[in-house]
């Protein structure tokens, strides 16, 4: 008896488990490669200081956390922490983000963790931080203190830097780590 056309194998069972194969073989590469990726970037630690941690460190924690999302693990800190400011709170809830609930810590509180990546956001803080494990990379951004001025605008201008120099930092980090 003689089997019809469309009921004919064309291929053996070899030949059909071969391009099966291949797809999972690639799905599993890719995820492994998304997840060794997505770990790298999970694993680094970057601690923000500045004096009072009230303002510019706290902006610069709320932007990575926000822009970096997962792939950061973000601190902040300062050398004489202060509260919070509420103008940096309110400039922040300006651009989408919601700081309310972030405190300031001493920058000692953090002295047996190792960081990626250390930093500074003015000045004066290199002088007063202690020495991290590792060999944390050191950066200085200088911005200007608005809390030394009490205007909301000066405010809003240093959220806006801050931002545009955090977006940069992720993207970069970002690159460098998938390359």
């Amino acid at each position: 008896m003689r089997v019809p056309h469309s009921r004919r194998r064309t291929s053996s069972p070899r030949n059909y488990l071969t391009p099966r194969l291949n797809n999972i073989c690639s799905s599993v590469y890719l995820y492994i490669i998304f997840f060794v990726t997505t770990t790298t970037l999970q694993n680094r630690r970057v601690l923000f200081v500045c004096t009072a941690n009230s303002v510019r460190s706290q902006m610069a924690e709320g932007f990575l956390k926000t822009i970096g999302r997962d792939r950061f693990e973000v601190y902040s800190a300062g050398t004489d922490p202060k509260p919070v400011h509420p103008m940096a709170v309110a400039a922040m809830a300006n651009c989408g983000i919601d700081i309310s609930r972030q405190s300031s810590h001493h920058v000692g509180d953090y002295t047996g963790m190792r960081f990626d990546f250390i930093i500074s956001l003015c000045d004066r803080t290199e002088e007063d931080c202690p020495l991290f494990p590792g060999d944390p990379v050191k950066i200085t951004w200088d911005f200007e203190d608005p809390a030394a001025s009490g205007d909301y605008v000066i405010f809003a201008r240093v959220a806006r830097e801050i931002r545009e120099r955090v977006k940069l930092f992720a993207l970069v980090q970002t690159k460098s780590s998938i390359e």
